[in-house]
């Protein structure tokens, strides 16, 4: 009687661990994506194919184990009648032989199933960790290897909801590489990616863990800098100058002194997302038109410099190595 009893109790926790496992592993499945990548706004078609082909991997894996569950259950209720039956007909030493027989299909039964569950586990992790680099392949740069414009996209929404929930400040910088048309056309596309790279290093290196670095298209770059107010993004914005100022491009017998433009834009009441990325685009273009090398800020009514003092009439005395960047542009926009 006691050998029947453990059978029933192992009978039990099959059933439990058949009918769970689906569950928990579309729980981790799903937590594990969340971790992982958020979500693309709106994934290309090329991605979505992807992304549908892996689920559907995954989802014919799991009706072929759920097939093996339900054999598995006849299994164990063909093992029930056995034992009934031993139980009302048998008796003395054959009963026990035949507690141990059966004893000897269950186990059996169990060790198949168990390694169906481990080759289940095994597929969904491989699957899992593919759909959820498919998912970041959309939202990241191939080149720069930084978040791309939908992925800036989505983060400045959310930043958005948070202002307007707990009014958790933040601003946004769009930078624009100085004059890099004419080192496309002077020294070839490959160059030009290579330059793209090394600002993007630079970039990532001078901001903050926090930060949020994209490449928003071409030469431009868009930050957004969380719990940040206006003051605190403008000094952001004049370290990434003097960062990429000083860190002068190098490919063998290659040398290319390097500036970026930047824009500055506080979130406030006034606009919508949208309309604080034109108001640090504004900015920027403030800053290129002004000679390049340098930030304009948005303050909420009109831009003005980043440097103390140049409010857009008259530009203060400027430091030795900002003359000399200044005289390596447009040195090369007169000689390229």
């Amino acid at each position: 009687m006691e050998s029947v009893t453990t059978i029933q109790f192992s009978t039990f926790l099959i059933g439990m661990t058949c009918g769970v496992f689906p569950l928990l592993a579309g729980l981790w499945i799903g937590i594990k994506l969340m971790r992982d990548s958020q979500p693309a706004a709106e994934a290309a078609p090329g991605e979505a194919e992807k992304a549908a082909q892996i689920l559907q991997r995954m989802s014919q894996f799991m009706r072929g184990l759920a097939g093996d569950v339900h054999e598995q259950r006849d299994v164990m209720a063909s093992i029930e009648e056995r034992i009934d039956h031993a139980r009302r007909n048998s008796s003395g030493s054959k009963s026990l032989e035949q507690a141990i027989d059966l004893l000897k299909v269950m186990n059996d039964a169990n060790d198949g199933l168990q390694e169906r569950l481990k080759r289940a586990e095994t597929l969904i992790n491989e699957q899992t960790e593919q759909l959820a680099a498919t998912l970041s392949e959309a939202r990241t740069d191939s080149l720069t290897k930084l978040f791309n414009r939908r992925a800036f996209d989505e983060e400045l929404h959310k930043r958005w909801a948070l202002w307007n929930r707990k009014r958790r400040p933040f601003c946004v910088l769009l930078v624009d590489i100085d004059y890099f048309k004419k080192i496309n056309d002077r020294y070839g596309h490959q160059i030009g990616d290579a330059v793209l790279q090394a600002v993007a290093k630079t970039l990532v290196q001078t901001t903050r863990d926090a930060d949020y670095v994209t490449r928003y298209g071409g030469e431009e770059f868009a930050i957004l800098l969380p719990e940040t107010e206006l003051e605190k993004g403008n000094e952001a914005a004049q370290r990434i100058l003097a960062a990429v100022r000083e860190d002068v491009f190098r490919e063998e017998a290659i040398e290319i002194p390097l500036t970026v433009s930047i824009g500055v834009a506080q979130v406030d009441d006034l606009a919508g997302p949208e309309e604080l990325v034109a108001k640090a685009d504004e900015a920027l273009y403030a800053a290129k038109k002004g000679g390049r090398d340098r930030g304009y800020y948005f303050d909420g009514q009109r831009v003005l410099s980043i440097l103390p003092g140049a409010d857009g009439k008259v530009e203060p005395a400027r430091e030795f190595h900002e003359v000399c960047a200044d005289l390596r542009t447009r040195l090369m926009e007169a000689t390229h």
